[in-house]
């Protein structure tokens, strides 16, 4: 609030600040102009004065000295309040008052004469000036009234202050909007909403696990082989799982990497009776094309440790480039349907073995790599699942097409 107060008063200093700069500057008229020019681009002035041989035109905020009907000098006014000019009148009609009737003006007779053309008239009539009253200077010039253009200037002075104060409010909430959403989306409460009992948090928390049961329902009995399906379903912690069991069965020791950095490399494979892995395998839950350059990275890790032979597991495919780099380095590319016909390959106790320990409990729904627990779905415009422990860990993991709802 304190910070929309202050934008809100810097937008009104500036407003000010323009309209007073505004109304000191006077409109930039050439010397030499005539008074029928002037007369035309500013109307007719409100009072005219004669002063040491030149003659005065006052307008509202700005006045015009004339000198052989030419301009001489253009002055803003400075008077300290605004005065009342009285508006100019030929000297031969008098003022009225209310209390005073004026006679019938008696009707001369016409003399015939000779009638002059129109631009003869116009060109030797000049109309009277009127005496005003002057400020009581040396000078003689007329003071302009600084406070003209201000008053001129104050509509548009308050239209853009309060266009200013709509955008910052504006601006404002959609901030707080932003804020409130990201907060509900990892599983914050609202800033402003009043602490929830503890009823509510568990009837919120058990809502939560219904949508995530009913997203992703658990199969009622042991899938007899893998399928394409049950790959997609499977979390990246279950697929790779799936990968060191297969190893295992293939009478290879295969062990998963720990929680947290891998370095690139998801299962270390060793021969019976070494200590050091002989390949490294990468595993990828992805449904697009694994391109060359994951490819590069296990081939960069493996020349790093020394390693001569690696295996990158994806359930999708693979581009072209990705195949032939792989080829050329001694690393095995196994996409979704090679991973599925080598575990089918398996004998069927193996493969039911498999199948049962790669599908116990909950294998669907993803774990966090830092904190080693599930996820929760978070549904909204844009739905992905989220670490429980928000804010302390910002995990983020946005769910596959086969996983959507």
């Amino acid at each position: 609030m304190f910070r929309v107060t202050r934008r809100v008063a810097a937008a009104l200093l500036l407003g000010l600040i323009v309209s007073f700069v505004s109304a000191q500057t006077a409109p930039d008229i050439a010397r030499g102009t005539t008074g029928e020019e002037v007369m035309r681009l500013y109307g007719w002035p409100r009072g005219k004065s004669t002063t040491e041989g030149r003659e005065i035109w006052a307008y509202d905020n700005f006045d015009v000295a004339f000198q052989n009907d030419r301009v001489v000098t253009v002055s803003p006014r400075r008077l300290s309040k605004p005065e009342q000019l009285r508006p100019w009148r030929p000297p031969s009609v008098p003022d009225r008052t209310p209390m005073q009737r004026r006679p019938l003006p008696v009707q001369p007779p016409i003399p015939t004469q000779r009638v002059m053309p129109v631009q003869s008239q116009l060109a030797e009539y000049s109309p009277p000036t009127a005496q005003v009253r002057l400020p009581p200077d040396e000078t003689g010039v007329q003071q302009p009234d600084t406070w003209m253009w201000a008053r001129a200037l104050a509509p548009i002075a308050v239209v853009l202050c309060l266009a200013g104060i709509g955008a910052i409010v504006i601006a404002e909430r959609r901030r707080l909007a932003r804020e409130i959403e990201e907060r509900i989306g990892a599983g914050a409460p609202e800033p402003s909403s009043p602490p929830k009992t503890w009823q509510e948090s568990v009837a919120e928390q058990l809502k939560h696990a219904s949508k995530a049961a009913s997203a992703v329902p658990e199969p009622a009995a042991v899938p007899s082989e893998l399928s394409i399906e049950l790959l997609n379903r499977l979390e990246w912690k279950r697929l790779e799982l799936l990968v060191a069991l297969y190893f295992k069965a293939t009478g290879v020791r295969a062990e998963c990497t720990r929680i947290g950095a891998d370095g690139g490399v998801d299962v270390y494979l060793y021969r019976n009776g070494e200590g050091k892995p002989y390949s490294y395998v990468q595993c990828k839950a992805w449904e697009q094309d694994v391109g060359v350059k994951l490819i590069r990275e296990l081939f960069g890790v493996m020349a790093a440790e020394k390693i001569r032979k690696g295996v990158f597991v994806t359930t999708g495919r693979y581009s072209d480039d990705a195949l032939a780099f792989a080829a050329a380095n001694g690393i095995v590319a196994i996409d979704g349907n090679g991973l599925i016909q080598r575990v089918n390959r398996l004998g069927r106790d193996a493969l039911r073995k498999l199948l049962s320990e790669v599908t116990q409990g909950d294998y669907t729904t993803p774990t966090c790599p830092n904190c080693d627990i599930k996820l929760v779905f978070r549904d909204g415009k844009n739905p992905f699942w989220g670490c429980r422990n928000y804010p302390r860990c910002h995990y983020k993991l946005y769910p596959r097409k086969s996983q959507r709802l």
